[in-house]
């Protein structure tokens, strides 16, 4: 297993645990294909990659707020 994969695993399976399943789990780097696929399918919301602009993840973050404003609010 690679050190991103057992890491996410961990900090998903802590998260979940705590009953935190609100706090969304997001990254980063030079990740290889295969594995950005099974960290997506773990859970983690989103996998950047080198040279993303800074607002990708912004426009990222934002729509994911938004949505769970939207989805707050219908409760």
């Amino acid at each position: 297993i690679k050190i991103e994969v057992f890491c996410s695993r961990f900090i998903l399976d802590e998260l979940k645990k705590k009953g935190a399943n609100d706090i969304m789990l997001f990254g980063g780097g030079i990740i290889p294909d295969d594995d950005k696929e099974e960290l997506e399918k773990m859970g983690v919301a989103k996998i950047f990659t080198p040279g993303a602009p800074t607002e990708e993840a912004i426009k990222f973050l934002k729509s994911k707020i938004t949505a769970r404003k939207s989805s707050d609010e219908l409760k």
